[in-house]
């Protein structure tokens, strides 16, 4: 009876702990589904153009009503007396002038809150532009680099040349021995013989170091400056 019981109690346990479990990957799981209900009802309000506060005194902005006024010109960005505002109607700064030329260096400095980031989304449309005018290079001539980085799936090859694929590099002309004076520029060269070779295959997240990520983001832009050296193009660089 002793051994039965004993045997039981260990069953009895075991089962609550994988009750236990259950309730937490439950827990998860309605986490998610919430965050993904509102993912959805936000990408709605995005396509309407219609932005809602959140807090107790919801206001709306419609985004479809702005005076701002967005031009496309090589080698500038330059922004005239634009109003920089959040999605929620929150003005950052009243009017804001400055002009980055071409080969300029510029550091954007600032205590939280300020609109630093706010800046770099209203350069890339992804905030609206509620006055003003904003002058900056076209798609494809303006690039951001994270701080951290996207790492895709796939080879090491793959890194290096996102968005093209293998098939993409052929084409335009671009040999391993480009890769490698690219990533020599960075100083990563040495992860070609570590993780074996170009076609080398990795969870390149869990591999590289914060550092080396960092490096390759740099890479990949490397990679599309040599094929717009090409073609004679003047791009932007904004590192977040």
């Amino acid at each position: 009876d002793y051994y039965s019981s004993g045997r039981m109690l260990m069953r009895l346990a075991e089962a609550v702990g994988r009750l236990v479990l259950a309730g937490r990957e439950l827990t998860k799981l309605t986490g998610f589904t919430t965050r993904v209900t509102d993912l959805i009802g936000v990408l709605s309000d995005v396509n309407q153009g219609i932005y809602v506060r959140t807090g107790i005194n919801n206001t709306i902005m419609d985004t479809k009503n702005n005076e701002g006024r967005i031009r496309t010109q090589d080698g500038i960005i330059k922004f005239e007396n634009v109003k920089l505002m959040t999605p929620n109607g929150d003005v950052l700064i009243e009017n804001l002038n400055f002009t980055v030329q071409s080969g300029q260096n510029v550091i954007v400095v600032g205590p939280n809150g300020c609109g630093k980031s706010s800046l770099f989304r209203t350069i890339g449309e992804l905030w609206p532009l509620a006055s003003g005018t904003l002058t900056k290079p076209g798609s494809g001539h303006l690039f951001y680099i994270p701080q951290k980085p996207y790492m895709t799936i796939g080879t090491l090859r793959d890194q290096i040349i996102y968005p093209d694929s293998y098939y993409d590099m052929r084409r335009k002309g671009i040999k391993d021995d480009n890769l490698n004076e690219l990533l020599d520029k960075v100083q990563l060269t040495y992860l070609v013989q570590r993780e074996g070779g170009f076609d080398g295959v990795q969870d390149w997240m869990d591999v590289l170091s914060g550092g080396e990520k960092q490096r390759i983001a740099v890479n990949i832009l490397f990679h599309y400056c040599f094929l717009q050296k090409k073609k004679k193009r003047q791009i932007f660089i904004i590192m977040i």
